[in-house]
């Protein structure tokens, strides 16, 4: 068995992209990317550059990344840094959020805490 020239796999990733079934615009990622910012946790005073974090989002989508996915993954994500306590600089920037594909790890809904003695 042999593997694929790198020729032969540049032409596959050619074609599986234009199968993509849907396209998105320029000017829909744009609006995405403004509801991801903001659900996405706030860092307080510590720095979370907004330039580099679109054009990763974009990069995402472009990919075949649901944006929804994204949108929704950063909702859980600040969820679970409110519920953790987790301080601003601890929180990762959203380009880093990106890179890393954080949104596989929060995609799903966070499950509820579950009850304690004393709690109700």
């Amino acid at each position: 068995m042999r593997t694929k020239h790198t020729n032969e796999q540049t032409i596959e990733h050619i074609r599986a992209r234009q199968a993509s079934p849907a396209r998105v615009s320029g000017g829909q990622i744009a609006e995405q990317f403004d509801h991801f910012w903001r659900v996405y946790p706030s860092r307080g005073v510590q720095a979370n550059p907004q330039k580099s974090a679109r054009e990763k989002f974009a990069a995402a989508v472009k990919r075949g990344v649901e944006p929804e996915l994204l949108i929704r993954a950063a909702a859980n994500y600040a969820e679970a840094m409110r519920r953790s306590g987790t301080a601003g600089r601890y929180i990762k920037t959203a380009e880093v959020w990106l890179n890393k594909a954080s949104w596989e790890q929060y995609g799903d809904p966070i499950e509820p805490e579950p009850l304690r003695a004393g709690m109700i």
